[in-house]
């Protein structure tokens, strides 16, 4: 992996921004079938794993931070979103974005900030490993 460019993701912190009930509700809210094919998110499981997996080696990275939330979510939950996606930067040492102008589905309602992003992730990559632009 050379780069990242993460999209509104929900990071591993947000265990450690919900209270034990907050996050139980959480992790049972995304057990609910989410479509017709019944595809459903197992966050709980998801984030277990990424904590239990060795951190990544420091690459360029970009977070970005969706400013428009859904309909039912709580402003709570959406600033303790926010919250963890800025630490997971700070910790990826990685450039957060957060004025997009859009909710959860930044690559759908902001694709050029998305390409933009990803350009500036693959040139930087590209300096650090010594390669030239195509």
């Amino acid at each position: 992996m050379a780069g990242l460019v993460l999209l509104d993701i929900t990071s591993q912190y947000i265990k450690q921004m919900e209270t034990p009930q907050e996050y139980a509700a959480l992790v049972a809210a995304g057990r609910k079938a989410q479509n017709a094919a019944g595809e459903r998110l197992e966050l709980g499981r998801a984030i277990d794993a990424v904590l239990s997996v060795p951190a990544i080696p420091p690459v360029p990275a970009v977070v970005f931070v969706a400013n428009k939330h859904n309909k039912g979510e709580s402003p709570a939950m959406a600033a303790h979103i926010a919250q963890a996606q800025l630490l997971l930067a700070k910790r990826l040492n990685a450039k957060l974005i957060t004025n997009v102008n859009s909710g959860h589905h930044i690559h759908v309602e902001q694709p050029q900030l998305v390409i933009a992003a990803t350009r500036e992730v693959v040139e930087a990559a590209r300096k650090a490993n010594g390669s030239a632009a195509p």
